[in-house]
Formats: C-alpha cells, sequence, structure tokens
C-alpha cells in the first residue's frame, strides 16, 4: 500500500501552484491542485502527524540536518513512527544518510509502471506532476 504524509501533499501542492518561472513550478490554479491532491487521496493511505513524529527531531541533531533538508529528516520520522522501511522518491541520494530505510525511485518500480500509466491516464496527470515522495509500509515489495 502506499502512504504519503500530511506533508508531501502540502510540498505536492506548493509545486503545483508556484509559478513555472519558480524553481521547478507548474503553474496550476488551486483548483487545479486540488483535483490533483484529491486523486493522491484516493490512492495513498494519509499517515497522521503526531507528537511521536515531532519528537523524531532527534534525527535532525543525529544527523546534522540543516536547510530545506529538515523536509526530508520529517518524513523520515514520520515513517520511523509507522513503521514505514521503503521510500519512493525522485530525490534518492537526499535520504542515503538514513539508516534502514530503503530508497526507490520511479525508474525501479518496474512492476508497476503499467498500472501507473493507467492510472495517470484516468486521472489526467502527468508522470511529472505526482509527489516527489511516498513511503511504503513494511513487507510490501517493490
Amino acid at each position: 500500500m502506499l502512504c504519503c504524509t500530511p506533508q508531501v501533499v502540502a510540498e505536492f501542492w506548493s509545486v503545483c501552484t508556484r509559478p513555472p518561472s519558480a524553481r521547478g513550478g507548474f503553474g496550476l490554479l488551486p483548483s487545479e491542485a486540488e483535483r490533483r491532491a484529491r486523486v493522491i487521496e484516493r490512492y495513498f493511505r494519509l499517515l497522521q502527524d503526531s507528537v511521536a513524529t515531532y519528537q523524531g527531531r532527534q534525527l535532525l541533531v543525529r544527523h546534522t540536518v540543516a536547510g530545506v533538508k529538515v523536509h526530508d529528516a520529517r518524513l523520515i520520522a514520520s515513517m520511523k513512527v509507522h513503521g514505514s522501511t521503503h521510500l519512493l522518491t525522485f530525490d534518492a541520494e537526499d535520504f542515503t544518510r538514513y539508516l534502514n530505510i530503503t530508497v526507490v525511485t520511479p525508474q525501479h518500480v518496474t512492476q508497476t509502471r503499467v498500472g501507473s500509466a493507467r492510472l495517470r491516464k484516468q486521472d489526467g496527470l502527468s508522470g511529472s506532476s505526482w509527489p516527489s515522495t511516498a513511503c511504503l509500509p513494511r513487507g510490501v515489495a517493490v
């Protein structure tokens, strides 16, 4: 089962509604971002934030995390709280510092390419407008 966190949806929204001239934005209207976010919510289980996730702040200290990489550490903390071990992301290098996390890129997910293409076509989404990160719960083969 694919999962995501509120942070992933927020980052997705940010990229969708950011102007195309600004750091990889798509320039979509909020109404279009909402439609696409609903697709994510339909296919991904939303993992809730909690106090335990916040306590994952120790990852910031342990791995000397600074700047925008804080968001990656927060995602790892959420994964640990929810028992997720696999991370699907376009940014694999950003997560190499974290032990016991298996990083998977979309290029490595060959078994679901046909299903993903069908899902994107059905919902009118291009591959580039998916969120950059989602986590897979323990025991899911990729």
